[in-house]
């Protein structure tokens, strides 16, 4: 500790009057007081010395000197701090800040406190890692400056992508989600801090990013064999900061889990076992990632397996047995069945065989034998110990009713005897199927009575799994839910569903017009499924168009008993005379194309009777046709003249349906409001469940708010009637997602305007592209297996892919993944020598829709 006295001496000088005056001034030559080498000072009061001339108390406490009237001291400090702890400097600075000044009573009375100031230093010397997507915020700690104190980057650019520093609190954040945010990678970057006295100081610090830690290994895992060594199978993970480190699980059917990752052991028991698998990285904070897995252990040897399946078929005796069957094994399965587990016995003299393989042909009249498998078998311990004496596959393959045939690939030494009438012994497991849901994929659209309903109307069979899964072969029947007109259906009422789960009904028609109408689909399960409504017209004929005489003047009038009349013509144009319209030739047949009554406004020109081609109205009691062009009633009431029937078409519209057609929301660039004077009124009403936005397209096109936004919703289950005119369209949406719904249109008398169904349903993702297959080993080096692999599709929501294999290019195709793979190849180690497969793949998202097959790609089997 240095301290220095500067002192004043008098000099001459004048005063505000002009005369000579005295004045102080500071001399520039300083006097060093007192230097004291090292002392040691609190925290540390044992070792106190402060032993110097100029110091009239030594205490560490309380250095004490004296200064004369108008003398100045310097003091400097220099210190070392031998605790490392950098918090010392601040006991250090606050044990000798402030000063503390007592002026001689005559002058002053009052203790001045003197502050001072010191530097200002970062203290924070490492960055605790970040994760990528996550949010992140660290306060950088610092020592000394006076405050308020100035955070800053030197290069802002050095930063990770939207990270920042708080200038006022030097806190390092980002704060997710952000567009492009932050990538992995380790960033260097110079933090600079500037006190309220211009100290400033800078600390070149790193901040190390990470992707998020995710375990990769597949779910389920390879099955295992009981009695038999499993792995050694390494565990993957990424993201995160290696090196990684997995929480060991010792209790795993006989197997376990170290901390490098690997599964081992010896399966004890059959059946399947989950286990969460957990595991960490090396960062500071370190991350951890959990995942739930599935072993599954198959059993030593041929049981039937647990739960629903049942022994479907089973000719295994223990008498005496010879090898290669005389006769075929066939079985029947009286319904669409899954088949969970097959079993074929191969005694051959004491000797087993190596396992190969099993498959199921279904007996058909003619073309194509459908073909399950074939399907992979494990050699299990028979009779006396001897192995690979039985041969065990578990397929999990849904196949449909009807007679099979055993295919296995080892017939001279598959066991037979007189017992199993001479066919190889068989015993095949499983259960009958039903579906668990059904639902429309094509609903049924308006239709004209005694036509096919086009598109042909689809239906889907699903079962109950987490992820609903698409079951073939199921028969539904379809039938008339709602019937408002008494129609009767006609066509193939049941189909069997294909290898996706879905039922096409291509024939499909109704007789009797009506509105209302909905199908409901059944299976042979309790479960049903009904359609949207639907409508069935009367047939029509075309309008022909030279007739239609207007487009810019009409007239609109009703008479008393509802019907609507519209009447127009072109102002000095001339038309066809309306008896030349040819007549539809059944009752209420109607035209098939709508005349336009403004720009955007059309209704349906009905049949006129023969009065009405004449000109004739008068039949209609309350009615008051207005001629268009002079804007006045006829001469005649209700009666055009003959001479202006070449200039003036006039049509009815009988009484219809009080519910207004559902228009397609594809419509909506095409509409708009235009003014128009003819005043009604639509009835909202929501059947969706859901609240809903209800919208005017105004005058531009526009949607407006009527209900919904700014206003109330229109809540499930409540109507509400909306004043408008003719020519204003309305569009109505779901409040959740905003989808359209639909669109209505008003007509010339007040209707309602039904919504029902809800948000457009999800698409299922696109297909898989480039699949390709290869045929890899082959005798002598290795069993023959096919790899394949492809490319995604362009969906970005896609959770899996599912293999399927056919021995036709039409099929049927058999799935070959238990659950969807996250992987974009798969390898199929079923194969067997002089074999043609054909293989396709579909994507799978998260809700379980399947897309449609890739291309197809086919591999023959040397």
């Amino acid at each position: 500790m240095i301290i220095a006295k500067a002192y004043e001496t008098p000099t001459v000088s004048s005063n505000a009057d002009g005369t000579p005056g005295c004045a102080l001034v500071t001399q520039t030559q300083i006097i060093v007081q007192s230097n004291i080498i090292n002392p040691v000072v609190n925290p540390n009061p044992s070792n106190a010395s402060l032993s110097d001339p100029g110091i009239t108390d030594p205490s560490d406490s309380n250095a004490t000197f004296q200064l004369r009237p108008r003398e100045q001291a310097f003091i400097t400090l220099r210190g070392f701090n031998v605790s490392n702890d950098p918090t010392q400097w601040l006991s250090l600075l606050n044990g000798t800040t402030p000063i503390v000044i007592s002026q001689a009573a005559n002058t002053d009375t009052n203790t001045h406190t003197v502050s001072v100031p010191g530097g200002v230093f970062i203290l924070t010397s490492a960055l605790p890692d970040g994760v990528v997507g996550g949010p992140y915020s660290v306060t950088l700690q610092n020592l000394g400056g006076t405050p308020p104190l100035q955070w800053s980057v030197d290069d802002p650019g050095d930063l990770p992508f939207g990270f920042s520093i708080g200038q006022n609190t030097g806190t390092l954040s980002f704060t997710p989600p952000i567009e492009g945010g932050p990538r992995a990678g380790t960033y260097s970057f110079t933090v600079r801090v500037t006190d309220a006295a211009a100290h400033t100081n800078t600390k070149l610090l790193s901040l190390r990013l990470a992707n998020p830690l995710v375990i990769t290994t597949a779910n389920p895992l390879p099955t295992a064999t009981q009695g038999t060594s499993f792995g050694p199978l390494a565990f993957s993970a990424a993201g995160g900061i290696g090196p990684y480190s997995w929480t060991p699980v010792t209790s795993i059917d006989g197997l376990s889990l170290d901390s490098s990752g690997i599964l081992s052991g010896i399966a004890s028991a059959t059946g399947t076992f989950p286990f969460t698998a957990r595991v960490s990285d090396s960062g500071s904070p370190g991350q951890t990632a959990s995942k739930s897995l599935t072993l599954s252990v198959t059993p030593s040897t041929p049981a039937p397996p647990t739960g629903l399946s049942t022994l479907l078929f089973d000719n295994f005796n223990a008498a005496g047995v010879s090898s290669g069957p005389q006769n075929p094994t066939t079985f029947v399965l009286n319904s669409t069945s899954e088949i969970t587990q097959l079993a074929t016995y191969h005694w051959n003299g004491g000797a087993g065989a190596t396992p190969g393989t099993i498959a199921l042909q279904l007996q058909v009249p003619s073309g194509v034998v459908p073909t399950f498998g074939p399907f992979m078998t494990v050699g299990v311990s028979g009779q006396n110990n001897v192995a690979n004496a039985a041969w065990v596959a578990t397929p999990n393959v849904v196949v449909p009713a009807g007679t099979y045939t055993v295919v296995d690939s080892g017939p001279a030494t598959w066991s037979f005897n007189s017992g199993s009438n001479n066919s190889g012994f068989t015993r095949v497991w499983g259960f009958a199927v039903q579906a668990s849901a059904l639902s429309f994929v094509t609903q049924p659209t308006r239709t004209i009575a005694n036509q096919t309903i086009s598109p042909a109307v689809q239906v889907k069979a699903t079962d109950s799994s987490p992820v609903p899964a698409a079951l073939p072969f199921i028969a539904i029947t379809i039938s008339i839910g709602s019937n408002p007109s008494g129609g009767t259906l006609s066509g193939t009422l049941t189909q069997t569903t294909d290898a996706t789960g879905v039922a096409t009904f291509n024939d499909l028609s109704i007789d009797k017009a009506g509105s209302g109408y909905t199908l409901m689909a059944s299976s042979t399960s309790p479960v049903t499924a009904a359609s949207n409504p639907f409508s069935i017209t009367n047939p029509c004929i075309a309008f022909p168009a030279e007739v239609v005489p207007f487009t810019t003047v009409f007239s609109i009038a009703r008479d008393s008993a509802g019907d609507a009349f519209v009447v127009g013509g072109l102002v000095g144009g001339t038309t066809q005379v309306l008896q030349f319209v040819p007549l539809p030739n059944q009752v209420n047949q109607q035209f098939c194309n709508p005349v336009t009554l403004e720009t955007n406004y059309t209704v349906p020109a009905y049949v006129p009777s023969a009065a009405e081609r004449q000109g004739d109205f008068s039949a209609y009691a309350g009615l008051i046709l207005i001629d268009p062009v002079t804007g006045a009633p006829f001469p005649t009431p209700n009666m055009i003249p003959a001479n202006r029937l070449g200039s003036v078409f006039a049509w009815r519209i009988p009484p219809h349906s009080s519910t207004l057609p559902r228009l397609s929301c594809s419509l909506e660039p095409t509409l708009h409001s235009i003014e128009g004077n003819v005043a009604t009124s639509i009835q909202f009403t929501n059947n969706t469940g859901g609240p809903l936005n209800v919208y005017w397209i105004n005058y531009q096109g526009q949607r407006v708010f009527y209900r919904g936004g700014p206003f109330a919703a229109l809540a499930a289950e409540q109507s509400y009637t909306q004043g408008t005119y003719i020519t204003h369209p309305w569009i109505i949406t779901d409040v959740a997602t905003n989808s359209c719904l639909g669109i209505w249109l008003p007509t010339e008398s007040p209707d309602t305007a039904v919504i029902t169904g809800s948000a457009p349903s999800p698409a299922p993702p696109q297909p898989a592209t480039n699949l390709s297959a290869v045929v890899q080993g082959g005798p002598p080096l290795a069993a023959q297996s096919v790899v394949l692999t492809w490319s995604a599709g362009p969906s970005n929501n896609v959770a899996g892919y599912n293999v399927y294999r056919a021995t036709a290019p039409a099929g049927p195709f058999t799935k070959l993944t238990s659950v969807p793979t996250t992987n974009v190849s798969f390898t199929d180690i079923t194969v067997i020598s002089g074999q043609t497969y054909y293989y396709v793949v579909t994507a799978v998202d998260a809700s379980g829709l399947e897309s449609a097959y890739s291309n197809q790609a086919p591999a023959t089997i040397p």
